[in-house]
Parts: structure tokens; sequence; C-alpha cells
């Protein structure tokens, strides 16, 4: 793992893990410094997600912002991470998304667009699926969703389809997690060691999009890709030997306004913004419009398709790291 931590960083073809960060407002000198190969560990008297002051009635827990065991086994040994003491509720809620959302995103996209490590997470999933419970239909991941069956009358005739799907994660969980993971480097990059604490960004928490490694070429997220890419990188994360991807940049011309975009597991891609949720809400409109459409209306349930766009990898550089 490399670590590049100043504002004029020198270009130049890195390992494949790496991270950088930089306080959102100060100088150089504010910069904050991380180890190559060990994790980051942070005195901390606050809840980093929660804002709960540590006492008696509100004890500090061990929190690993990526989790050890949300990539594959062992990918984590000599990585960088960051560690720091969250309350037990926080800490809580954070497992319990992390639990299935690890497995189901490691799952290999059945179109066949497989990442380089697909045997790796095939053999992660062998080991876990069938111990770990889906929140969607409270079964085992092995046993994927419950098949979607659909009527439809073709002239004369009455025709059925069975769809059997993989496992699903709602949207609601996935961008939950995002935020746990975000609020937790937000408070990293803003933490002053005398008082103990980090900062929380205004407004909220504002996701567009969580797509499988089939989708990672569509409009929205190229459009993402090319607001952003100029943008002041603040944090870029490589870590767990390529299976844990993020990054945070400032939207320079928006002073409360931060961009995001994490990579789970080879797998899946989220991508959003964070503070000031006028400007988020202006810059969201102007995104394209995926158009989609609908093969299932029964009154009760609404089932939309879509065409999904791949990326080939070299054009994909939603994670090429900015050197400023």
């Amino acid at each position: 793992m490399t670590a590049s931590h100043s504002e004029n960083a020198e270009s130049g073809e890195g390992t494949q893990d790496e991270a950088s960060a930089a306080r959102p407002t100060g100088s150089v000198k504010d910069h904050t410094k991380v180890s190559a190969s060990q994790p980051t560990v942070l005195d901390n008297g606050t809840c980093p997600y929660c804002a709960a002051v540590f006492g008696d009635e509100c004890p500090g827990t061990k929190e690993h912002v990526v989790g050890r065991r949300f990539v594959p086994k062992g990918k984590m040994a000599e990585a960088w991470n960051l560690i720091f003491q969250a309350c037990e509720k926080c800490n809580g809620l954070k497992a319990d998304l992390e639990n299935d959302i690890s497995v189901i995103s490691m799952h290999v996209d059945p179109t066949g667009i497989e990442p380089a490590d697909a045997a790796l997470m095939r053999a992660e999933i062998d080991r876990r699926a069938t111990k770990t419970l889906s929140r969607n239909t409270r079964k085992p991941v092995s046993e994927g969703e419950k098949p979607l069956v659909l009527k439809g009358a073709f002239g004369p005739a009455t025709m059925t389809f069975t769809l059997n799907m993989p496992p699903q994660v709602t949207e609601k969980r996935l961008f939950d997690l995002a935020c746990f993971q975000m609020l937790g480097f937000f408070y990293f990059l803003t933490y002053r060691p005398l008082d103990r604490r980090g900062n929380w960004w205004g407004d909220g928490f504002h996701p567009l999009l969580a797509v499988r490694r089939s989708d990672w070429g569509n409009p929205v997220i190229r459009w993402f890709e090319e607001i952003t890419k100029h943008r002041r990188e603040i944090l870029h994360v490589q870590t767990a030997a390529g299976f844990y991807k993020a990054w945070i940049r400032e939207m320079n011309d928006k002073p409360n306004l931060w961009a995001w975009a994490i990579e789970w597991n080879q797998g899946l891609r989220l991508v959003g913004f964070f503070g000031d949720e006028a400007e988020a809400i202006t810059l969201g409109q102007s995104r394209p419009t995926i158009k989609t459409k609908t093969i299932h209306n029964d009154g009760k349930r609404i089932i939309r398709m879509r065409a999904e766009t791949a990326v080939e990898p070299s054009d994909d550089h939603l994670f090429d790291m900015i050197n400023d």
C-alpha cells in the first residue's frame, strides 16, 4: 500500500493499495499522515456516526470503518484501515448492514462480466453464503431471492415466466452503509487530537446511484465521473488488495458540498454527494435520465427493466487518483 499526502502530489504509478488524505479545510500543514500498511487509530471521545459523547452510560466500542469480514478473508492483513471508537448502537447497526451486503456484493455478475478475482470471490461465497441471512428473504444468501412469477396474455394464450434472481439488497440499506463509511472518513479528515473529536458535514447525505459491475458504464455514472474528475481530492483509499475503494472530492465552486464514490468487492459501486442539500438537488437535476420499460404491473407490484451499460477496463477511470 502506498500513501500520498501533499497538495501537489508527484505523479507516478502506485501499487494496488493506496491511501491519501487531507483535511477539508486548512493548509498543507494540516494534512493527515496515514501508514502504508498499518491502520490509522483515533483516540476519539465522541461517536463519529451519531456524535454521542462517550461515558459510563455510553461506552465506546472498537470499530473498523472497513469491516474486517466485509472483504474476502485475509485481504485486510497488512492493509490500511481506519479504526476508532463508536457507540454500541451505531456499531451494531453498521455490522448488521455489512453482514449480508458483504457476501452479496461479492456475487459474480450473472451476465458473465467478471473481475480478475472472480474465482476467489466464488470461494468466499461458498464459504459464507449458507451462514449469512439475507435481510430481504430471512433465508441464507445462498438460496437467492424468491422466484418471480410473471403471467401475461399473448393473443388467445396465457404464458407464465419464472425469473430466478440472485440475492438482492434494497438501495436504502446500501446507502445506509455508504453513509456510515463516509461519516467515518469525514470525521477522520477533520479530527482534532487535542479535542479528541472530528466534525460532521452540514445538511444531509445525498446518494445518486448504486450499480453492479455490469452497469458501471451507465450514463449517470459517466456524468458523475465527468463533473467530479477535476475536483480537489481530499481522500483516496484503495485497500484490501483492491477489494475496497473510496474517494471524497471537494466541489470547489460549492464550498459546503462534497462528492463521494465507493466500490465494494469489485462488484458494487455507489456514488453521490453530502453537504448542502439545495446545491446537491440542483446539481442532481442536470444528470441524464435512464430510460426504463415496465414489464409487469398487476396493480400491486410494478417491475421495470432497463438496459445496462458495461465499461471497458481501459475506459474505467472513476477511481483514478487525482494529482493536484
